[in-house]
């Protein structure tokens, strides 16, 4: 749903005063990527998830302690990744969350 003409202005005014206030992490803002800060272990981790998953629903037919590391590895694995996702997403979001609300706050001060 595109924004009517009044939303377009109120986002306009916000984004400037972002980047008069704070230039630094508007510009880190604008230029970074949601990513973790060593790529390497994400793929390490995907690679043991798919392993563990194959593991499991493999070993599950031939024995129950296979299957049971297999879905241990993938537990891991899993976890390993949502915990450095969710922790970078995390920080992004704070800092935009504690920008946007001080913007909000000056723009109320001002009507």
């Amino acid at each position: 749903m595109p924004l009517n003409d009044h939303e377009r202005e109120v986002l306009a005014e916000i984004e400037r005063q972002f980047y008069e206030q704070d230039p630094e992490l508007a510009h880190a803002v604008a230029t970074s990527t949601p990513r973790p800060e060593r790529p390497w272990q994400v793929r390490v981790a995907a690679v043991g998830f798919i392993l563990g998953l194959g593991v499991m629903v493999i070993g599950f037919s031939q024995s129950t302690a296979v299957g049971l590391l297999g879905f241990l590895v993938m537990v891991a694995s899993g976890g390993f990744l949502a915990e450095r996702f969710t922790k970078r997403f995390r920080q992004l979001d704070s800092r935009l969350a504690t920008r946007v609300e001080s913007v909000k706050q000056r723009m109320r001060r001002e009507r």
